[in-house]
């Protein structure tokens, strides 16, 4: 839960849950990469998380999330379910250039679906 979002040093404050009813406080700064932090010269002891793009400061002394790698293990996922998806229309005979279209804009949605026949 962020709780402080600023301009200054550090840029965000925020509670993550440790334990069930057991709150953590974390003073997070945000960088484009891990090695700014140093470059702004920010006090490690001021900070307990980096978000950053890019992690390129090895011996980083406080704790680095990078968001590219991330990013790209969930593409990597999502390439994995569109892969299952594309396998499974194949057995079925569907074509399988084409994903299926949904109308996020569509509120009924499952009232629509729950008249049509299952093909499974």
């Amino acid at each position: 839960m962020v709780t402080l979002v600023q301009a200054e040093f550090p840029d965000c404050e925020a509670f993550v849950e440790v334990a069930p009813n057991r709150l953590q406080r974390l003073k997070i700064e945000f960088e484009n990469e891990s090695r700014n932090f140093l470059k702004h010269g920010h006090d490690p002891k001021g900070c307990d998380l980096i978000v950053c793009w890019k992690h390129n400061w090895p011996e980083c002394p406080v704790e680095v999330l990078e968001l590219k790698s991330i990013m790209a293990n969930s593409i990597l996922e999502v390439d994995r379910e569109i892969g299952k998806f594309t396998a499974e229309a194949r057995r079925r005979g569907e074509d399988q250039k084409t994903l299926p279209q949904i109308n996020t804009d569509d509120t009924d949605l499952k009232e629509k679906l729950k008249d049509k026949p299952n093909r499974g």
